[in-house]
């Protein structure tokens, strides 16, 4: 733990996050920041081989879509 970081300020820490989140958030809040932080060692450690793969789909997209032809493009004859 760094130095400059003692008791005082540790409390005024604090009591600024309890305002910002309000006391019924801070547990959740702390919850969340733990679960990153295991998350990133795990990964910084090599990880763990037993992990599920995402299986999300691709959101389409416009240039993704196959849009219909209008029947001028369909019958126009390059000259």
């Amino acid at each position: 733990m760094p130095s400059f970081l003692g008791l005082p300020e540790l409390g005024l820490l604090l009591v600024i996050l309890l305002l910002l989140f309000g006391p019924g958030k801070l547990p959740q809040v702390a919850k969340s920041i733990g679960e990153s932080i295991q998350q990133f060692k795990k990964s910084a450690s090599g990880g763990n081989a037993k992990e599920p793969e995402a299986t999300v789909a691709p959101a389409a997209t416009a240039s993704s879509e196959v849009l219909p032809s209008t029947h001028a493009e369909a019958t126009h004859t390059a000259p």
